[in-house]
């Protein structure tokens, strides 16, 4: 008698496996096992290798029971999938192990497998991209927010009342329906007012007030904060000054552009160089949000489940390397750190991927080695040696594959917003940047 599985389709991202193993088969791996235990046992009032398999069935045979159930879980585990054709994205649940001596053994096994999705009418879909550009008031704008940051600070004089570009120091409490929200309290938090630091409108709550002032004011969390259960949220803060610092700005001459690892000799080499980067980072964020923007559209169209181990294993991903970002090893401080706060962008991220996936199998598009010589060099002219730049990725496959699929997904984000009914939307550079 040969092994039986069927399946079920319990969701959209899950199967369940119902599997029998012939009793005969459970019984020939336990014996075989028995035999094996009794060579090698070493049992008092016996010579080794000479212990009688009843008394090794005796004194060990429910343990030798479970190990030989454990490995034909594990087995037939495997076998089913390639009967069944099924690929899982996560290891399986194992449920409803049935073993009863001299009866076939049955186990079920729930596995989560890639989700299956039917991508929507574009044509249909409507969406909003970012559109700017750099301005010479952008760049005085950016040079004031410079020296800003290299501006040095002292302390006010007794009595001395907020103004933009001085520092504040407060004490701070923030809620959101009455309660406190999570990192919405704090002592000696400094910012330089008008400078951008603060959510938009806590500045200008704190221009006019003097140290020891308290005050209580309501402000709106930006619709796209980087914390999801913040963003969009009404909040009403507290705060009172407990410090002022008055700050005095460098001056724009070389000294300060070489702060900056520039070469320019003058100001206005120093703009025409900082306006230059300037676009460059713009272009990298229009291109960002509209990328986001059409996947996010589809998405939110078809509203479809992922696997939850892909989503933990990518939120995994995301905290190790939020960890490595600030230095520390994540082997080291995993176990203090969990993945909650990287839930909601891991599912976003898995959903984009599979999304992705159907784009490609549906429109088949191909990367042209013109495509992908153009985007190496548009990547190479970031770099002070553009030629070692493309060199090096050139000499490894793994590096070339990596560029290769940022190019595919481009062209396939690029195929399907031709499709879309696309709208425009003028956002200014500083307000992009903070949207990151």
């Amino acid at each position: 008698m040969s092994m039986q599985v069927s399946v079920l389709t319990t969701s959209n991202i899950e199967r369940r496996l119902i599997i029998g193993v012939p009793a005969d088969v459970v019984d020939g791996n336990f014996q075989s096992k028995v035999k094996a235990y009794a060579k090698q046992a070493k049992i008092d009032g016996f010579r080794p290798g000479k212990v009688p398999v009843s008394v090794v069935v005796q004194r060990f045979g429910k343990s030798i029971r479970r190990e030989t159930i454990s490995e034909l879980v594990e087995q037939y585990y495997v076998k089913a999938l390639e009967q069944s054709e099924i690929n899982p994205v996560s290891p399986p649940s194992i449920e409803k192990v049935v073993d009863e001596p001299g009866s076939d053994f049955k186990f079920e096994a729930v596995v989560e497998v890639w989700p299956e999705i039917s991508l929507p009418a574009f044509d249909k879909i409507d969406v909003e991209t970012p559109v700017s550009e750099i301005t010479d008031e952008t760049v005085d704008k950016m040079i004031e927010r410079l020296q800003g940051e290299k501006a040095t600070f002292a302390d006010a004089e007794e009595g001395a009342v907020a103004a933009k570009d001085m520092k504040a120091t407060v004490t701070f409490e923030g809620k959101i329906d009455g309660e406190v929200f999570e990192g919405g309290k704090g002592d000696n938090l400094g910012f330089v007012i008008g400078a951008g630091q603060m959510i938009e409108g806590f500045d200008d709550n704190v221009v006019g007030l003097k140290v020891g002032d308290e005050k209580t004011f309501n402000v709106t969390f930006p619709a796209d904060y980087g914390k999801a259960e913040l963003a969009g949220k009404p909040a009403e803060f507290f705060v009172k000054v407990t410090k002022l610092e008055t700050s005095e700005k460098p001056e724009l001459n070389k000294e300060f552009f070489e702060k900056f690892d520039s070469k320019a000799e003058d100001l206005e080499s120093f703009k025409a160089e900082l306006k230059g980067n300037m676009e460059r980072e713009l272009e990298l964020a229009i291109v960002s949000k509209r990328n986001d923007a059409v996947l996010s559209s589809i998405i939110e169209t078809l509203n479809f489940k992922v696997p939850k181990g892909m989503i933990d294993q990518q939120a995994s991903f995301m905290r190790d390397q939020a960890l490595r970002n600030i230095g520390l090893k994540p082997e080291d401080y995993r176990n203090q750190f969990g993945t909650e706060m990287f839930e909601a962008e891991a599912t976003k991220t898995v959903q984009k991927v599979v999304v992705l996936r159907e784009m490609q199998k549906k429109f088949e598009i191909e990367v042209s080695d013109e495509a992908l010589d153009a985007h190496l060099q548009k990547l190479a002219n970031r770099y002070d040696e553009p030629e070692s730049f493309v060199a090096k990725v050139k000499e490894s496959q793994q590096s070339l594959d990596r560029v290769k699929d940022e190019v595919l997904e481009q062209q396939l984000i690029d195929h399907v917003a031709s499709l879309m009914n696309v709208q425009n939307k003028e956002v200014g550079y500083f307000e992009l940047q903070a949207q990151k």
